[in-house]
């Protein structure tokens, strides 16, 4: 019984601490030097490849598309924009 109790104690301290090293993104968008250092990576597969989707901090977008073919890396097609840090904020909630 002991032993049962003791490893229930082990899976319950465990899960927990998952909680604690969680990104506080609130915390982010009310500081405007810790958006700036932000950094967010989508990757998405499509029929032909996939894409790869930056979002940072200072609303850098970036947008890389890798089809299914070998390729070099300077032939990778790649989109650049920018958006307002209101924008990023909406994205982060």
């Amino acid at each position: 019984m002991r032993s049962l109790l003791a490893i229930l104690l082990c899976m319950i301290s465990q899960s927990t601490e998952s909680y604690t090293h969680q990104l506080d993104l609130q915390a982010m968008m009310r500081d405007n030097q810790g958006l700036q250092k932000l950094r967010i990576a989508y990757y998405s597969p499509t029929e032909h490849g996939f894409h790869l989707l930056f979002v940072r901090g200072d609303g850098t977008l970036v947008l890389q598309t890798y089809p299914r073919r070998p390729m070099a890396a300077n032939e990778v097609p790649t989109c650049k924009e920018r958006i307002s840090p209101d924008k990023v904020k909406e994205i982060l909630r």
